[in-house]
């Protein structure tokens, strides 16, 4: 029980300081505030849990899959195309953070902005023309039961 205090206070302790080097080092490039953020993210999940685990490759392809998950968790805006660019990055996760690499997070928020912006323009596209409340249409609304779509138009038909 006294080593789980200890840990807890180590995690707040370390928390507490990469805060204040975040907001003192604002000035600085963003880089260092990123190197930072991962080795504090890094730290937390290493110690931070009861019974941690390892950071490996299984670690990297469950966290690739909840992180896909949480991205895109009603696949309204990536593509197929665009999992099978991130994918190459699945079993990378781990060696990411140990070397404070930010290339997928950096691919994925840059793909999710692009589709985003497109997605936008499929909604104002559709908004812009009566609704046919007479069509036989049918969505499913259970991700689960979806792939994500092959191509911008399919993609534009879940959106329609």
């Amino acid at each position: 029980m006294r080593s789980r205090y200890f840990k807890l206070g180590g995690i707040a302790l370390l928390i507490s300081v990469s805060s204040f080097l975040f907001i003192a080092f604002q000035n600085n490039t963003e880089d260092l505030r990123r190197d930072l953020l991962l080795k504090v993210i890094s730290f937390a999940i290493s110690n931070g849990h009861y019974n941690p685990g390892e950071i490996n490759d299984d670690f990297s392809e469950k966290a690739f899959a909840l992180y896909i998950e949480r991205m895109d968790f009603g696949k309204r805006f990536l593509l197929q195309e665009d999992i099978e660019k991130l994918s190459k990055y699945k079993k990378e996760l781990d060696n990411a953070m140990n070397d404070v690499n930010f290339e997928f997070f950096d691919l994925s928020v840059s793909i999710l902005d692009k589709r985003t912006i497109e997605s936008e323009a499929y909604c104002k596209e559709i908004l812009s023309h009566p609704f046919d409340f007479t069509a036989n249409d049918k969505v499913e609304i259970d991700a689960k039961k979806l792939d994500f779509a092959k191509d911008k138009n399919e993609l534009k038909g879940r959106w329609n």
